[in-house]
C-alpha cells in the first residue's frame, strides 16, 4: 500500500503538531514526526512513507523550530 496525505492541508497540520511534540513533551525531530505520522490522524500508511519525503517533513518540522526560537530569544 502507498502513503498518501489524507487532504491537501495535512502535511502542514502534520508539521504543526510535531513541533507541538516538540515543544510540549519535549521529543526529538525525529521521534515527534514518527509520533504524529503514527497516529493517521493526517496521513494513511505511514509506514510505507519515501525516504525523501520523511527528510523533507524532518526539515520543515526542524525549520519551524528554529525559527520560533529565533523569535523568542
Amino acid at each position: 500500500m502507498r502513503f498518501r496525505w489524507i487532504s491537501k492541508t495535512s502535511e502542514q497540520a502534520a508539521v504543526c503538531m510535531a513541533v507541538a511534540r516538540i515543544r510540549y513533551k519535549g521529543l526529538t525531530v525525529e521521534a515527534a514526526v514518527a509520533v504524529t505520522l503514527q497516529t493517521e490522524r493526517h496521513c494513511r500508511n505511514p509506514e510505507a512513507i519515501s525516504d525523501r519525503q520523511l527528510r523533507r517533513l524532518h526539515k520543515a518540522v526542524g525549520q519551524v523550530v528554529e525559527n520560533r526560537q529565533q523569535k523568542i530569544g
